[in-house]
């Protein structure tokens, strides 16, 4: 009996039986194949079958099959018809619930007819085109009421106030006095008419005004006034940021964002240092950490006191405090939240390391790591590392994503895989397979670059190089042996401690509620917009609400400017 001449999905030879004298049943689709093709052909990376595919690594059948999907996904959202909107259309028409004004404007301009300016306001009055004016005559009628009822009042006037008649407002006497006696407008609006006067001929003023500001003389001046004169300059800068506020916050902050944008662009220098200030701070790390327990929906009792108490103490895992002086947190069962006996001090890399694993689990691996790859003379734990399975197809996607090279065919990632572990030993089995880490993590795939490693020591090397995670692996050892009698009496202790604690409790009061971390508990990209959403509109009724009190604007400025004296006078 002769054997099937082409080769199986593990690229060993196909143990199947030629039925039509050179091709088993399986791959009988190859008996048009050339002889260069069969040699030629690999497993497609997508439903693994045998098949020549040239330069690609999937068959023609799986590639249009992928195609049919994209076209057909591409077919079921119906987008809104409004130009440059992304948002689905509604059931009834073809646009969204955000555009639905365009029915009835398309609607007015089908009866060759235009629709009042009122319209975005719920007018839906229908104008022809000789009407001469932009609104129709009921909200022309509203608007003139409106403004009768604001004009049409008598002016008053008392024995030391007046009423001003332009803007209805009463003011003292001295605001209606003019150059040449007592006016009918006060001060403030003839001073907005003068500035209107001043734009008739905008473009000749500001030319002079350029052509002035520029003299050295006139610079020294302004200059002069501003330094002795700094809180009313603090406060014209307020009132311009009230004023943009009120009349359009989406456009304060765009224009704000575009500003700091651009200042960060222009002294990337600064933006290092400010961002290297707040990574030595221990405020910003606490808060840091609220926000992250917020968004995994755990629970967060680590008071501010507890937490500068608790990042100040060595690394509960190497004993070392890190260079800025203070280390994180790291939860010793990452299905609880911050509680404060489930928190304990640890370095930045002890934390990545550690990852979500049990804290027993973690140090057995790192102790068998140094045992195996003889530093220190400890236990091998094997059954402490889990089972993985490595694809060459998400290697080569991996790398892509990552914008890596990747130089290792198929053939060579089986041989190179099958080897044990470089850290570990582990071996690959029927039951787990070993994948590729690389030694120098700043370059790609290349056949000189990378180990056999499995999963687990490929989680905890990250892009760390191989000496400083052995070097990692021997502190944590050495600080856990030390320290091995200690850690043992304190958790008999603790489980003494906790169970007398929960005979107490459940005498005297009602336990609280803890919430636990459980598979989708996390918040999902929607949620996290959602709650986003919330919090900046807070922020922007807080903003209004500061900038809309006159005490605050008032302390604000008087704040400014003794800053700003206070700085003067050091660099003096």
């Amino acid at each position: 009996m002769t054997k099937c001449a082409t080769i199986d999905r593990n690229l060993n030879p196909c143990r199947g039986i030629a039925t039509n004298g050179k091709f088993c049943k399986i791959h009988s689709y190859m008996i048009e194949y050339t002889d260069k093709m069969v040699e030629d052909a690999k497993p497609c990376g997508t439903c693994h079958k045998t098949h020549y595919m040239g330069e690609y690594t999937t068959c023609e059948g799986c590639r249009k099959r992928g195609e049919d999907n994209r076209i057909k996904k591409k077919e079921v959202v119906i987008k809104c018809v409004k130009e440059g909107c992304s948002f689905k259309k509604s059931e009834e028409n073809d646009y969204c619930g955000k555009h639905q004004l365009c029915v009835f404007i398309n609607e007015t301009e089908e009866l060759g007819l235009k629709n009042c300016k009122n319209a975005v306001r719920g007018c839906r009055a229908q104008l022809g085109h000789n009407y001469s004016y932009s609104a129709c005559e009921d909200c022309l009628e509203k608007e003139r009421e409106k403004d009768h009822k604001r004009r049409g009042v008598p002016i008053k006037e008392t024995i030391s106030e007046k009423q001003c008649s332009v803007c209805s407002k009463m003011f003292t006497k001295e605001m209606f006095q003019g150059l040449h006696g007592e006016t009918q407008s006060c001060t403030n609006c003839r001073e907005a008419n003068k500035r209107s006067d001043e734009k008739r001929d905008k473009e000749h003023v500001n030319e002079l005004a350029r052509f002035n500001s520029s003299k050295p003389e006139r610079k020294i001046v302004k200059n002069a006034w501003k330094e002795a004169n700094y809180e009313k300059v603090a406060m014209y800068c307020i009132q311009h940021r009230k004023k943009m506020i009120e009349e359009d916050i989406d456009k304060y902050h765009s224009h704000n964002a575009e500003t700091i944008k651009k200042w960060r662009d222009s002294h990337p220098e600064k933006v290092q240092e400010i961002n290297e200030q707040k990574n030595k701070n221990m405020n910003y790390s606490y808060t840091n950490y609220k926000y992250s327990a917020s968004l995994k929906q755990l629970m967060f009792e680590i008071s501010k006191e507890e937490y500068l108490l608790l990042v100040v103490s060595p690394c509960n895992y190497c004993g070392i405090i890190q260079e800025k002086g203070f280390n994180g947190i790291d939860r010793l069962n990452s299905s609880i939240g911050y509680v404060k006996n489930n928190c304990v001090s640890c370095c930045a890399m002890c934390n990545y390391m550690k990852g979500c694993l049990n804290k027993d689990i973690f140090i057995q691996r790192v102790e068998h790591i140094a045992t195996y790859n003889k530093f220190v003379e400890g236990k091998l734990y094997p059954n402490a590392f889990q089972d993985y399975n490595s694809v060459y197809s998400s290697y080569i996607t991996s790398a892509k994503n990552k914008k890596l090279s990747f130089k290792i065919n198929k053939c060579v990632f089986m041989i190179i895989t099958n080897r044990p572990c470089y850290m570990c030993g582990k071996k690959s089995t029927t039951e787990h397979q070993n994948g590729l880490d690389r030694i120098d993590s700043s370059i790609g795939y290349l056949e000189n670059n990378v180990y056999s490693c499995c999963g687990n020591c490929n989680f905890m090397k990250k892009n760390y190089s191989y000496k400083r995670i052995i070097d990692k692996c021997v502190m944590i050892y050495n600080t856990t042996k030390i320290n091995k009698d200690t850690l043992l009496q304190n958790e008999i202790t603790n489980v003494e401690n906790e169970v007398t604690n929960e005979i107490t409790n459940v005498e005297n009061e009602v336990p609280k509620e803890k919430r636990t971390i459980i598979k989708g508990h996390k918040l999902n990209p929607e949620e996290i917009k959602h709650n986003a959403k919330i919090r900046k509109q807070k922020q922007r009724d807080l903003l209004k609400e500061r900038y809309g009190n006159e005490e605050y604007n008032k302390m604000r400025a008087k704040e400014i400017a003794e800053n700003r004296k206070k700085r003067t006078n050091d660099s003096n």
